[in-house]
């Protein structure tokens, strides 16, 4: 089954994995399934029905939940709401997932980050950290119109292994989607660079020398997914600022487009882990991102 689990909470969040969900849902023409996790109820006698009430609480919160999705995705068809309970919204989430055969799970931001850009909180980082399929985080306030399709899947790409692997899976997507795949490579000139204070033309030798190899890299792995038989657009990108957030600044971006990172080779096999360049990259994108898990 073609699917994409969106999971929904009654706030900004929600509101954002909603729209993340529903054009990644509409791309792929996959059912979007829209679910509300509740906690399980006590499961004990407890004095005075307690637990009976508890359980009428939670179940009429995710009824309201799931009514509140309905209106937002009014018109939308290709959309299943459901509900499950679980002792957390990782558990939930995944197992609705594994149950429906879904691609990815969309979550949101949590509060509290700037506007336009992604940011972690307690249940996103253990939904990226526990979770064994692509997790797509949208950035605070995303919007998007109910129709709108993805333009375009851009992956980070930095030369090692892994970075073949993410490249080779972000290809399927953008196949499966019906879009470009953009192979972007991103760098900052910080300390760990230049050590030195000061350096002037050297340091402008230095990044564009990483320029031209970054960009002849970028090609050869081109040329190698085109004479693999790829029909798709490619297309290659390079950025080299003072800042992650410049980096990413200095390429051009849909708002109706995703950025594709791979896991670090530390991570758990089968598990999303992101490393600290990718948690820099995740942290300053202003589109949504797909995390993938590592594999063996």
């Amino acid at each position: 089954m073609n699917a994409i689990v969106a999971g929904f909470t009654p706030d900004a969040g929600g509101h954002e994995a909603l729209a993340l969900g529903a054009m990644l849902a509409n791309a792929r023409k996959a059912k979007l399934l829209v679910t509300v996790v509740v906690p399980q109820s006590w499961g004990y006698p407890v004095q005075g029905s307690l637990d009976g009430e508890y359980a009428k609480f939670l179940d009429e919160h995710a009824t309201k939940t799931l009514d509140e999705a309905r209106q937002i995705l009014a018109g939308m068809s290709n959309v299943e709401y459901l509900r499950s309970t679980a002792a957390s919204a990782t558990e939930g989430l995944v197992e609705i997932a594994h149950a429906h055969g879904a691609e990815c799970i969309a979550i949101g931001s949590a509060s509290g980050g700037s506007v336009g850009r992604l940011f972690m909180g307690g249940v996103s980082e253990e939904i990226m950290h526990a979770c064994d399929l692509p997790v797509v985080m949208a950035p605070r306030e995303f919007k998007v119109a109910p129709d709108a399709p993805l333009r375009r899947v851009t992956v980070a790409y930095a030369g090692a292994a892994s970075s073949e692997r993410s490249v080779l899976e972000a290809l399927g997507f953008a196949a499966r989607m019906g879009v470009p795949l953009r192979l972007a490579s991103f760098a900052v000139r910080d300390r760990s660079m230049f050590p030195t204070a000061g350096m002037g033309s050297s340091e402008e030798e230095v990044i564009s020398r990483w320029r031209d190899e970054a960009a002849q890299s970028l090609e050869r792995v081109r040329a190698l997914l085109v004479s693999a038989g790829t029909t798709l657009q490619l297309e290659t990108a390079v950025s080299a600022a003072a800042s992650w957030d410049a980096a990413m600044s200095g390429i051009d971006w849909f708002n109706e487009e995703l950025l594709v990172l791979g896991s670090s080779k530390l991570g758990i096999i089968k598990r999303v882990f992101l490393g600290s360049t990718a948690h820099r990259i995740l942290r300053a994108s202003p589109v949504p991102v797909m995390a993938l898990p590592r594999m063996a």
